[in-house]
């Protein structure tokens, strides 16, 4: 089916329209170079007036955004000795800590990390290592291990799962050895561990020991 053709008398364009105010504004028969210039200073008129109300509309839209962004920075810690990022809206814990815990860092009373730091002084990094790795047996059920690489080092990665009462939770911990002392990495989640890969690679890829 064929678009109905446009009559003569449909709406004026917007140049008919200026042409039309002018005829009205100075009359017809003018010279038309005046014409022509006071056509083209109404339209730059016109051309402003659309351009703020464009930017008008989206500048809410921006602050938001940049409001978001803000809310939403990456967390960092730093003390004398290490370093590291943690995730948007996660928050350094204002309990007490004791050693060799150093600190930690929750989403919740369910969701966390802890970073804990040993002198290992003239014991074997090896043998502190299954110490902690009998210690995690005998409280749950370490379901899978491997090697990873953390600040530049061979980091020890073992996956777990343990309960408390009727609770399950998912655990990893994550071992390195420098400057003869051994740093621990512990997340806790009430949830499957995969579901918190992003935010404890941020934390991984982050972690340095000075």
């Amino acid at each position: 089916m064929k678009k109905p053709s446009i009559s003569k008398k449909s709406k004026p364009a917007l140049t008919d329209k200026c042409k039309y105010l002018l005829d009205k504004l100075i009359g017809k028969g003018k010279p038309p170079i005046l014409l022509i210039i006071i056509l083209l200073l109404i339209l730059a008129s016109i051309a402003y007036i659309l351009t703020a109300n464009s930017d008008m509309s989206s500048n809410p839209t921006s602050v938001k955004n940049q409001k978001n962004k803000n809310n939403s920075s990456i967390g960092h810690y730093e003390d004398k000795i290490i370093s590291f990022n943690y995730p948007p809206a996660w928050k350094v814990s204002q309990e007490a800590v004791k050693q060799p815990m150093v600190v930690t860092i929750e989403k919740n009373l369910t969701n966390s990390f802890s970073v804990f730091r040993e002198e290992l002084g003239t014991k074997n990094f090896v043998d502190r290592l299954k110490e902690w790795r009998e210690t995690i047996e005998s409280q749950g059920d370490i379901y899978y291990e491997r090697t990873i690489t953390v600040d530049g080092v061979t980091a020890y990665d073992v996956q777990s799962t343990y309960a408390v009462g009727s609770n399950k939770y998912s655990s990893r911990g994550i071992a390195i050895e420098k400057n003869k002392t051994a740093y621990f990495i512990i997340f806790v989640f009430d949830g499957p561990l995969i579901d918190y890969e992003e935010e404890m690679d941020l934390v991984l890829k982050s972690f340095h020991v000075k």
